[in-house]
């Protein structure tokens, strides 16, 4: 058994630990919005497997990055479309919101539209891996289409 003193020694050092962790994420996170595109996919990376540790989900701004980045006109000449695709498929996935994961099907739509054919494929591929994988995703995007 550990006494009152060891286990609030241990909660404060896991606050240290909560505290030290944000702060890097913060630092991280700069460097998403102000990195090169390959340098950003890679923190986007670091980002979401930190994020998810312990079953946990990507917050809001994580999703927000990897959406700007997404749309952004690097992404199309870069040299990272695999990396960044699995990555956009594996937080689509993990994504709780049906909206946001609309929200992202249809600007990956909008990408491969514009790109060159090989994107233009795995952006497919990815859009059909998703919706195999969660089927109540097809719902959610009639709804949408219904509403507008």
């Amino acid at each position: 058994q550990k006494s009152s003193k060891e286990m609030g020694e241990e909660e404060e050092r896991r606050a240290l630990e909560k505290a030290t962790m944000e702060e890097h994420l913060d630092d991280i996170f700069r460097i998403v919005y102000v990195s090169t595109f390959n340098t950003a996919v890679q923190a986007l990376q670091v980002l979401f497997q930190a994020t998810c540790m312990e079953g946990g989900h990507p917050p809001a701004r994580f999703y927000r990055a990897l959406y700007a980045r997404l749309g952004s006109g690097e992404f199309r000449s870069s040299s990272k479309h695999s990396l960044f695709l699995n990555l956009v498929f594996k937080a689509v996935k993990h994504d709780p919101l049906p909206t946001r994961r609309a929200a992202f099907i249809k600007r990956i739509l909008q990408v491969a539209a514009a790109a060159p054919v090989s994107l233009a494929c795995g952006a497919l591929i990815l859009v059909s891996e998703v919706m195999a994988t969660r089927g109540e995703m097809w719902e959610v995007l009639e709804q949408k289409r219904n509403e507008e």
